[in-house]
């Protein structure tokens, strides 16, 4: 058989295929970083989250409004580019075989579609040791609440030898994690015969190149909406967790009224959660925890 003559028509028929594979696929997949952290667009190289330590409660209005200025530059997340990039063989497209490169596309399109994911479950593994919008990591003993100058520290750590698990409030506008979106995921290509010429990669590398592009990250939102534990997961230190979280306060003093909805874990504490929110009965005693929580099992955090 003659090698299939490259015009750009073929070249735009491919390039069509591998789109729409690709879209097949992307658009197919549910992703869950959105069960605990919220979008967030942005239109530069990097949000501004500073104003997050500083929203006032509302109060009675006596007299005039009570300005507070927001610092602006006290917490910032940058956004990171990313690519996935596939190369075609330029004998493949000539000999009609092109199978081996669909399926690639397909695998692309699944880790682009999954990126999210694994950008949000990279800042939560690194809430130990990352900071956020108070100046303490995310996960820390000795979070600064209070008016200026009278500050208390607060946990929302438990500490432990053990797996971490998390116990989430993802009821609020702004959910504990953010996920920062500055360009969606946009499939393209470098390709063909323009103008009777040939790009030098092509004539290089006798390939045709096609991939992914998009800027995005993940950060922090307020650490009083996650409680981390890397003690044991058992119904005790939960009601720990649970408490402290129900306890938090604002700087002036005001219950926040945080109401963990969510326990996530990693693979090594999927049953003692399963069992805790499961189960009617633990060891013969009556379970408080059966059903208050949703269950996030996320193979990520390992």
């Amino acid at each position: 058989m003659d090698p299939l003559v490259i015009t750009p028509e073929i070249l735009q028929a491919i390039r069509g295929g591998l789109r729409t594979e690709f879209e097949d696929v992307f658009s197919g997949i549910e992703p869950v970083w959105d069960r605990i952290a919220t979008e967030v667009p942005s239109t530069t190289s990097g949000n501004n989250y500073g104003w997050l330590a500083d929203v006032p409660d509302v109060r009675e209005w006596i007299g005039e409004r009570q300005i507070r200025e927001l610092d602006e530059h006290a917490y910032r997340i940058n956004n990171r580019l990313f690519e996935s990039t596939v190369a075609v063989k330029r004998t493949s497209i000539e000999d009609g075989d092109l199978g081996s490169y669909t399926v690639r596309t397909r695998q692309i399109a699944d880790k682009a579609a999954k990126h999210p994911d694994k950008l949000v479950f990279e800042a939560v593994k690194a809430g130990f040791t990352s900071r956020c919008f108070d100046g303490q990591n995310f996960f820390d003993t000795d979070h600064p609440v209070g008016p200026d100058g009278k500050e208390e520290s607060v946990s929302n750590f438990q500490n432990g030898a053990g797996e971490a698990w998390y116990l989430l409030d993802t009821t609020a506008p702004l959910k504990p994690f953010i996920f920062q979106n500055r360009s969606p995921v946009e499939f393209d290509s470098l390709d063909g015969i323009s103008n009777g010429s040939m790009p030098e990669h092509v004539f290089m590398k006798d390939q045709y190149v096609f991939g992914t592009r998009h800027r995005s990250n993940a950060g922090y939102g307020y650490w009083q909406l996650a409680f981390a534990s890397k003690a044991p997961l058992t119904a005790a230190n939960l009601k720990a967790a649970r408490d402290a979280m129900q306890a938090y306060k604002s700087h002036s003093g005001e219950t926040l009224g945080v109401m963990p909805n969510t326990l996530m874990v990693g693979i090594g504490n999927q049953s003692a959660a399963k069992e805790l929110i499961g189960a009617a009965k633990i060891n013969d005693a009556y379970n408080e925890f059966k059903d208050a929580f949703e269950l996030i099992v996320a193979p990520q955090l390992n």
